[in-house]
């Protein structure tokens, strides 16, 4: 029933409608299932086999967003049947008028074995086969895949697309010489990380998704990033992720760039060449009046001090050791005294440390993420004391990568043991107990994560009441992804 065809149900005469409720308003409450419940999708396919209408509203809500990952066929839970079924479904139905291709807005592949096995790669192809038929697809995300190079061709072919994630994936093969690409010209987002792909494809990658829509823009691949820095001058973005070099080529390049891009909000610099620990880099060549609008940076610590300053930034996120050792550093001094209030903060551990009191600092901070590096010993007390943090902070998110002993004003101590989800609170015996317990420490704290796994939240600062996020199966492998990415040694700042 959920693959076949609709028509609007008509009741007959003299039946009682199930209830005179508008369609918007039970697309809405079906919708709100989405963060009420892990069991979403499941949830929606029961309500949709009460009824025709029911069938009718819950269709395109359960095939909105689709996440699949072809090395799950391994589990021996029969998923390669599902997967292969639902790809011939899409292909079966492509001429007919209600079909779930055009429900499809978002599609995720990824191989989260990075397994190059035949029948993986043949149930991947599969997938990459039905998306022309996604007539409506906005999102389309590849992780760690081995991909042909006619992929691209496929991906040509979906003129609706407006976001392209292409991370940790292979492409093989080098593109035909008479290929001429049609630009994606409804492209907004390009995200674009590559392990391996020939260098003929790139002229041709690059006229295919760097259009005059593009907006957002991220890439750490510094071969293919130089390539389109002649293509994305002048473009109006508000998000650019880069590599940056200490070659003075590159380094000149990426500089020259942000001088002449004054739309840019958000900017990520991801190091390249910069060895652990090296502290003695500068960035030469930015001009003060450059990024005029900068207000979210991620950077390694030698960019902080020409990015920060006389910029309205509000939110830093350090990349690696930052080497200061006290709190009269250069660099610290400039981001203290900078022209806006930093708001949003992230650190590593060592760094929070050196920098309490925080509140004598960063006296308007909102949001604080504090993560653990490879230098971080693992015995020692994780304490937030009274008088740490200022009282302005409504997030605190803790992303250790080890066992980690907390200490919480004076009020608790308890033991957290990361990817378990476990707290054992040896006070209160609850999980109630630790958070009212950080909230004792921070009074208007209303957001609070002590791993990915998880997120607490209340609706105000006057109540005790927390309530769990639940993150579904697909939420949480991504946060773990992250988190084993980047080895523990770069955290993601929660959203409050």
């Amino acid at each position: 029933m959920i693959y076949g065809t609709w028509f609007l149900p008509q009741r007959r005469d003299g039946e009682k409608a199930l209830v005179g409720v508008p369609e918007d308003i039970w697309i809405q409450v079906f919708d709100h299932l989405r963060f009420a419940t892990k069991q979403y999708k499941d949830e929606l396919a029961t309500l949709s086999l009460v009824c025709r209408s029911f069938c009718l509203i819950c269709h395109p809500l359960l095939f909105r967003d689709l996440k699949f990952d072809v090395s799950s066929i391994h589990l021996g839970d029969e998923d390669d049947i599902r997967q292969l079924s639902w790809c011939q479904r899409v292909i079966d139905n492509t001429e007919k008028p209600d079909t779930v291709g055009p429900s499809v807005r978002s599609y995720t592949l990824c191989n989260s074995r990075a397994s190059e096995e035949p029948d993986i790669r043949a149930l991947m192809k599969r997938h990459i086969y039905i998306i022309p038929f996604l007539r409506n697809l906005r999102d389309l995300t590849l992780k760690f895949l081995v991909l042909p190079v006619s992929f691209l061709e496929t991906v040509e072919a979906v003129h609706s697309l407006e976001s392209l994630v292409i991370r940790d994936c292979s492409i093989l093969g080098k593109a035909r010489g008479s290929w001429m690409p049609t630009p994606l010209n409804a492209l907004k987002h390009l995200d674009f990380v590559c392990k391996y792909c020939d260098p003929s494809i790139w002229s041709s990658l690059v006229r295919l998704v760097v259009v005059p829509s593009l907006r957002v823009f991220h890439s750490c691949d510094i071969d293919f990033f130089e390539i389109c820095l002649p293509h994305i001058l002048g473009l109006p973005l508000a998000e650019l992720g880069a590599p940056i070099s200490l070659a003075p080529e590159s380094q000149r390049a990426l500089v020259d760039f942000l001088n002449c891009a004054p739309t840019i909000c958000k900017l990520y610099l991801y190091p390249v060449d910069v060895p652990a620990g090296d502290h003695s880099h500068t960035v030469e060549g930015l001009e003060d009046t450059a990024l005029p609008n900068l207000t979210w940076v991620l950077c390694p610590p030698f960019c902080l001090s020409h990015l920060v300053p006389n910029r309205p930034v509000h939110g830093i996120q350090v990349v690696g050791d930052v080497g200061w050792q006290d709190t009269n550093d250069p660099i610290l001094l400039k981001i203290i005294e900078a022209s806006a209030a930093i708001r949003h903060l992230c650190l590593r551990r060592f760094e929070y440390r050196l920098l309490l009191p925080l509140k004598d600092k960063f006296s308007h901070l909102e949001t604080l993420h504090i993560y653990d590096g490879h230098a971080d010993r693992t015995a020692e007390e994780f304490v937030i004391a009274d008088g740490d943090l200022p009282p302005s902070i409504r997030g605190l998110s803790l992303t250790l990568s080890r066992h980690a002993i907390f200490r919480v004003s004076s009020h608790i101590r308890f033991r957290y043991f990361p990817f378990d989800g476990k707290i054992l609170d040896k006070d209160a015996c609850s999980y109630a107990g630790a958070y009212n317990a950080f909230a004792r420490a921070l009074p208007n704290l209303t957001v609070l994560s002590v791993d990915y796994m998880e997120e607490w939240r209340r609706p105000d600062a006057t109540t005790s009441e927390w309530t769990r996020t639940v993150f579904s199966d697909d939420d949480l492998a991504h946060r773990r992804t992250i988190v084993d990415h980047q080895s523990g040694d770069c955290g993601t700042m929660s959203n409050v």
